[in-house]
């Protein structure tokens, strides 16, 4: 398995992973040219929303949802790759 794909979910306000190391994360990634990412940033909800959510919340648990498919999605492409290659 080829760990040089990058997807992060990020959200909007997050003490852990705040705007300016998004923005560097982001320059990285460009700079490095060949690996795949994606970037997702969420508004409304804080770190940790995907294994937090208040799903009373309609932006929270839209984020939450989102976040799971593309998280599927991004596997089943770059995975499911890998190891077809691998075969």
């Amino acid at each position: 398995m080829k760990t040089n794909n990058h997807f992060p979910s990020k959200t909007e306000t997050d003490q852990i992973f705040p705007e300016e190391k998004r923005h560097k994360t982001e320059q990285l990634l460009k700079e490095m040219g060949s690996i795949p990412y994606q970037m997702v940033l969420y508004s409304g909800v804080e770190h940790g929303f995907a294994v937090r959510a208040d799903l009373s919340k309609n932006d929270v648990k839209f984020a939450k949802e989102a976040a799971f498919l593309q998280a599927v999605q991004w596997f089943d492409e770059f995975l499911k790759k890998d190891r077809k290659s691998a075969s």
